[in-house]
């Protein structure tokens, strides 16, 4: 698998974090039913964005993409999300990119213009747009910067740029330039991987023209399919419109992290199959609040126990394996895995479907060992009394002692206490559940 990632330009965003969590689904379940999987996950550490950012800011290019580059790292330990096989950066292929680049010439798939650039020829590759269904006569220059007059075709596209920014050049047979942006992929995944690779994927806005350019170069140069298999990615929305900071909806991974708590964000993003777009807002998140507090109560035992791993042979647990697998290998579908857990919550007082609901949970990527029902409940109480804009706050161990308390006074037939407490909770946004021996609790969610 192949994906072409990281730009770290700034801060890594919640739409990082959403396609990581994907990308750690497919990983996980591909080697859930038996595949071993080497996994590239490329860092474009060269970039224009990367150059005009590290002039404004008057740092190298080098030091403003390690610096972003190890944010991502750290969200990805946080959300318990696995490391590439490989994690290339860009700056560390140049080499590789210059003889890459020299065979497409001498092919004569590639040529060099008098300014020192190098372009690809689109002309030369005949079925050039299959992926995304373009015609030639409809497409547009590949490049991320302003388009040049020195091209044959207007869209063919750069392989090596003429720019002689001071750390982000190098020297080369046409110039002391550097990598254009889709060729450093096709480098990197034909250096790591084979001519032809199983996987490729990210999100639907690389389908044209990154992912077209890359098919271009690659099988012009091997002379072979280069992916059997292209996964996109939906789309992500905050709010109803794209992410962007002018929109004042733009959320960077911790800042997400902080407000919403892993869980609930791995669990949002899973209730949504990875072809579908999300749009994030704090309706989407706050409707999952108490299904996901219900699910910890239910498993909590059992997960601290440590006997998740246990694979006991019951019909029960077999037809739960059986109809979570017919729902991945429906492309992936976690939004109908997901249903598999909730149809068999009834049955929650069997262990063995507990222990089953544990191993698809965290094969989806659920349910973190370092988890516990109290620690779940900080952190939905704590972004559900910040969406409620609630000034004065209420910890776990509060409402624990007011659902005790409240027990008590039922058990005494004290009503007058136990209404008066009832409503205590409910300032807070907290609903009381009643059984006949028990209480518990759980978020009030206004429609």
């Amino acid at each position: 698998m192949y994906v072409c990632w990281l730009t770290p330009q700034n801060h890594p965003h919640l739409g990082h974090a959403v396609a990581a969590i994907r990308f750690a689904m497919i990983r996980r379940y591909l080697e859930y039913s038996g595949y071993t999987v080497e996994f590239v996950e490329n860092v474009t550490d060269i970039d224009d964005k990367i150059i005009v950012r590290s002039k404004a800011l008057n740092v190298s290019p080098k030091e403003l993409a390690d610096k972003h580059f190890n944010e991502y790292i750290e969200a990805k330990k946080i959300l318990s999300l696995p490391l590439p096989t490989h994690q290339p950066k860009v700056s560390e292929y140049v080499d590789e990119i210059k003889e890459y680049i020299d065979i497409l010439v001498k092919k004569g798939c590639a040529y060099p213009t008098s300014d020192g650039d190098v372009y690809f020829d689109v002309s030369t590759k005949k079925d050039y747009g299959k992926l995304s269904g373009r015609k030639t006569d409809e497409l547009r220059s590949g490049t991320r910067v302003s388009s040049k007059e020195n091209k044959k075709n207007a869209s063919d596209f750069a392989l090596w740029k003429n720019d002689v920014t001071e750390g982000a050049s190098w020297d080369s047979p046409w110039g002391k330039w550097r990598p254009g942006w889709h060729i450093e992929c096709s480098v990197m995944c034909n250096s790591l991987l084979w001519p032809t690779i199983d996987i490729h994927w990210w999100g639907l806005d690389l389908l044209f023209p990154h992912h077209e350019n890359e098919i271009a170069q690659c099988e012009a140069h091997n002379g072979q399919e280069y992916a059997k298999y292209w996964v996109h990615c939906g789309l992500l929305n905050v709010d109803w419109r794209k992410m962007s900071k002018s929109f004042g909806n733009f959320l960077t991974a911790s800042e997400a992290l902080e407000k919403y708590g892993k869980e609930l964000i791995l669990f949002v993003v899973l209730k949504h199959q990875y072809r579908s777009s999300i749009d994030f807002n704090d309706r989407l998140f706050l409707d999952s609040l108490n299904t996901l507090l219900e699910l910890y109560t239910l498993i909590d035992g059992v997960l601290q126990s440590n006997q998740s791993e246990e694979i006991v042979d019951s019909e029960i647990s077999k037809k739960m394996i059986s109809e979570f697998e017919e729902a991945m290998n429906d492309d992936f579908n976690t939004s109908k895995a997901l249903t598999v857990i909730f149809k068999y919550l009834d049955s929650y007082q069997d262990k063995n479907v507990l222990i089953t609901i544990i191993n698809i949970g965290q094969t989806l990527g659920l349910f973190s060992k370092e988890y516990s029902l109290s620690k779940i409940k900080r952190e939905l109480l704590s972004f559900h009394q910040t969406s409620l804009g609630i000034q004065e706050s209420i910890t776990v161990d509060e409402i624990e002692e007011i659902i005790a308390a409240r027990i008590e006074a039922r058990e005494t037939r004290d009503f007058k206490k136990s209404d008066e407490l009832r409503e205590k909770l409910a300032k807070f946004g907290l609903k009381v559940l009643d059984w006949t021996s028990k209480s518990s609790w759980q978020f009030k969610v206004s429609l």
